[in-house]
């Protein structure tokens, strides 16, 4: 079930500098900006509650990425609309050794009825351009490697 107030923090956010991104560097239509923006509020809301069910269109993950470029601005919008940070893991299936394309499959398709049965709309090119290999994770981070010497030991 769709968590009704990240929706409405979700439709709060500013997202025009991404518009004009996806515009600018995707060559998208006002129109086809329009719809995507739509459907991006909309998936980040569901992964308020959602997270390992959902799996996003090319197109919202391409504004996905977009917006993750501003990572002050996205890292702010996160908190602001699902309390805690949503990592973008691209790659999945090769990262990912018990991750099959099934699993990837069942994801796409709970997408698909998510949205069907919170905003009784589709979305467009759901399976066709699903991105297969980007998932959204509240994982945290892996820690960083072993700092190497310092390069004072050198000296």
């Amino acid at each position: 079930m769709l968590n009704k107030r990240a929706l409405e923090r979700s439709l709060e956010l500013d997202l025009s500098f991404i518009k004009k991104d996806a515009e600018a560097k995707l060559g998208w239509s006002n129109e086809k900006t329009q719809r995507v923006e739509k459907e991006y509020r909309r998936f980040f809301a569901l992964c308020y509650d959602h997270e390992n069910d959902m799996i996003p269109t090319q197109e919202i993950d391409e504004f996905w990425e977009l917006h993750i470029q501003d990572t002050s601005a996205y890292a702010q919008d996160c908190s602001y609309v699902l309390g805690r940070f949503l990592h973008h893991v691209p790659n999945y299936l090769e990262k990912t050794p018990d991750a099959t394309e099934a699993d990837v499959n069942i994801r796409i398709q709970k997408t698909v009825s998510m949205f069907r049965s919170e905003f009784n709309e589709d979305l467009r090119y759901p399976v066709v351009a699903a991105c297969k290999s980007c998932i959204p994770t509240y994982d945290p981070p892996k820690p960083p490697p072993p700092r190497s010497p310092s390069l004072s030991s050198y000296a």
